[in-house]
């Protein structure tokens, strides 16, 4: 099985977090990449743990989705794992339901669970599947059931090497950080994956401020 990974013919687009300030606020922004870089998707930060808010959440979502579509707008959370997954999901979920009128569109959304290595190295926390498994139920009962847009982002080193590759989410999207493109697809044997839906493949400097690359796979 090819991976296909980095191919010049999937969809462009970016993630962003507070690390890029107010850029991501801006229509203007969104619309100078749209037109000059040909990014037609934007990912979003808006939570982390069980009390971190991007402070610049909404602000953002209503730029980029101007400028590229609700449905070309995802939101991602970042897994803190020192926290249980069920309290994690509620305040994603208390988080991102002001964006919505009516909460039912939360299911056309790409609503994105961010498993990755635990955030600065001091922490002795380990990633646990059990946390990532009460995170995606405790979502999918407030989606009433529906995970047709639910995805996984992670790396081959936490999914494969530190949560030992595990297949139980295999029928979610997956968001693959790749860095180097084609060198860093993963093997096909990755956690039960047919394919990956989404690729972060690279950091570059675009309109005035370094942001994530990412494609949709088509």
């Amino acid at each position: 099985m090819t991976w296909s990974c980095g191919s010049p013919t999937h969809v462009k687009g970016i993630d962003v977090s507070s690390a890029q300030g107010l850029y991501p606020c801006s229509l203007t922004w969104w619309r100078r990449l749209r037109h000059q870089y040909h990014i037609q998707f934007g990912i979003v930060k808006a939570s982390e743990g069980i009390s971190y808010v991007n402070p610049y959440l909404k602000s953002s979502w209503l730029a980029c989705t101007a400028a590229n579509g609700t449905q070309h707008t995802g939101l991602y959370h970042f897994i803190d794992w020192q926290y249980s997954g069920t309290e994690q999901a509620e305040h994603f979920w208390q988080t991102i339901k002001p964006l919505f009128n009516p909460i039912s569109r939360l299911v056309d959304i790409m609503l994105v669970i961010d498993v990755e290595e635990p955030n600065g190295l001091s922490s002795t926390t380990k990633p646990s599947r059990t946390v990532l498994n009460d995170f995606v139920h405790s979502l999918s009962k407030d989606l009433d059931g529906n995970q047709s847009n639910l995805t996984i982002y992670t790396n081959y080193n936490t999914w494969a090497v530190l949560l030992d590759n595990p297949k139980d989410w295999s029928t979610l999207k997956l968001w693959v950080a790749a860095m180097n493109g084609e060198s860093g697809c993963p093997p096909a044997e990755f956690g039960g994956w047919t394919n990956w839906s989404y690729m972060q493949y690279g950091l570059s400097e675009l309109g005035g401020v370094y942001t994530d690359l990412d494609q949709l796979r088509i």
